[in-house]
């Protein structure tokens, strides 16, 4: 188990650890996400990258209201953006775009929960060597809650866990 604590100021090394475990995914295994804030932009190019490498990633995350994702503003929004975008160039679903969501829905690999506060932070991962990680805790990927706020994560590495969570 690792842990990690931020602290306003000071930088962290959660997000280095977080981009190392998103580099070494498995194409062979989702990478699972489920984060209600995302705007950091380390973070999101590291998920891109592993999309473009064929990691298929199966994303959760928060939506306020009904708009489709592509006509949403503000900074959590422009992530998801980019993360459906990605998953839409690289694993296109014939008549539908995850961009669109929720005017198109019914995604293995995206989803934006509307109905209530969609507020979990976890990832899954199975690295290249076939080893589990669950990250959690209170921090999302955002510099706001790295640079400014206080708060804890837990990286554990566990097949169990892993399974107890993905099953979610």
């Amino acid at each position: 188990i690792e842990i990690y604590f931020t602290s306003p100021g000071e930088d962290t090394t959660i997000d280095d650890t977080i981009i190392e475990l998103i580099d070494n995914q498995s194409p062979s295994f989702p990478l699972d996400i489920a984060i209600y804030g995302l705007d950091r932009e380390n973070v999101i190019q590291a998920l891109e990258r592993a999309i473009e490498r064929g990691v298929r990633v199966r994303f959760i995350g928060n939506l306020d209201g009904y708009d489709k994702l592509s006509e949403l503003s503000g900074d959590y929004y422009l992530a998801y953006y980019r993360i459906a975008d990605a998953l839409d160039k690289k694993f296109p679903v014939e008549g539908k775009k995850r961009i669109d969501f929720p005017e198109c829905a019914s995604f293995t690999d995206f989803a934006l929960i509307n109905n209530s506060i969609m507020h979990d932070k976890f990832m899954l991962f199975t690295t290249i060597d076939g080893s589990k990680y669950l990250y959690t805790g209170s921090t999302n990927m955002t510099d706001t809650c790295l640079l400014s706020n206080n708060n804890n994560s837990l990286i554990i590495k566990s097949n169990d866990m892993v399974e107890s969570y993905r099953k979610q």
